[in-house]
């Protein structure tokens, strides 16, 4: 699946790696050369887009035990922070590793959820 706000940045790949590829072979009819690498170049492009908003389809299973993350990753330190931006309050900051392949060795052990310990609140 991909996320919905990402249509219109597809779309527009799409439409520059076309671009791309029409210009190659327009401007350089006789070198299949570099066609390839037109080729190449839209399909580079158009992959990391794709993947940049793949929007997966998760099973969790409710617990509250579990901290269930926004993104996938490792999650780096959980610690008490005071936020003076908004909430102007202490709260409870959460930061993850965001690393692409962690997705794929997480489903390969499966292994979904990080039991975490819970912190009092004051």
């Amino acid at each position: 699946m991909i996320h919905r706000e990402g249509i219109a940045s597809i779309v527009l790949t799409l439409l520059v790696a076309g671009l791309l590829v029409f210009l190659a072979r327009y401007f350089c009819p006789d070198y299949a050369i570099v066609h390839y690498l037109a080729y190449a170049i839209a399909a580079f492009i158009l992959v990391i887009v794709l993947q940049f908003f793949r929007n997966p389809k998760r099973n969790t299973t409710l617990n509250d035990a579990f901290a269930i993350a926004p993104c996938d990753g490792t999650v780096l330190v959980i610690e008490e922070t005071v936020e003076t931006e908004y909430f102007k309050d202490k709260r409870i900051q959460v930061s993850i590793f965001h690393v692409a392949t962690q997705r794929a060795r997480e489903q390969k052990s499966n292994k979904r959820h990080r039991k975490i310990r819970e912190i009092p609140s004051r």
